[in-house]
């Protein structure tokens, strides 16, 4: 029996332990720690959303612009040269 009795009281140790956790978050309620954490989700999928967007132009600028603008000003330098060795 004495064994059995010492079981359930570290179970409830383990439980607790959250709620104090709880307890200690400004004695804000369960409620109202779910609704902060929702609207932290919606907030993180709205930036996410346009931090996505701010990435993605970015890129577009560092794989389209560059590329195309060093291999444009590398064809004209060959093309002056062409044209001087023609003249």
């Amino acid at each position: 029996m004495s064994h059995e009795m010492v079981k359930p009281y570290e179970s409830e140790s383990e439980i607790s332990e959250p709620h104090t956790i709880f307890e200690q978050n400004n004695g804000v309620k369960k409620d109202q720690v779910i609704a902060l954490i929702l609207n932290k989700k919606k907030i993180i999928r709205r930036w996410k959303k346009q931090h996505q967007h701010s990435l993605r132009h970015q890129q577009q600028h560092r794989r389209h612009r560059q590329p195309q603008h060093r291999e444009h000003q590398h064809k004209e330098s060959l093309h002056r040269q062409q044209h001087h060795r023609e003249n």
